[in-house]
């Protein structure tokens, strides 16, 4: 199991998120989602791992993230997923 180092930030009217996992090859990639479920922002990062059998680099790598979105009109609560827990990592109540 792949243990992501993550941090995330609400300020200036901004979500501020930024991830990183040490792995064992190339191949693997972080990636970010975001839905709007009415006053509540969801953001979810997942690893992406390479495919079985997949022709990868032989060496350890560092996937990163760092992104920042607007926060849309109407947000009171951001909560930021990290896989693959099921509650969220950081919960914010604007």
């Amino acid at each position: 199991m792949f243990e992501i180092a993550s941090n995330a930030t609400v300020e200036n009217g901004k979500v501020n998120v930024s991830a990183s996992v040490n792995c064992p090859t190339g191949g693997y990639a972080l990636e970010v989602d975001k839905q709007k479920y009415g006053e509540v922002l969801v953001i979810s990062v997942t690893l992406r791992r390479p495919a079985p059998g997949a022709m990868v680099t032989q060496a350890c790598t560092t996937p990163t993230l760092d992104t920042s979105y607007d926060l849309p009109e109407g947000i009171n609560r951001v909560c930021v997923f990290i896989e693959p827990k099921s509650d969220p990592a950081f919960d914010f109540e604007l």
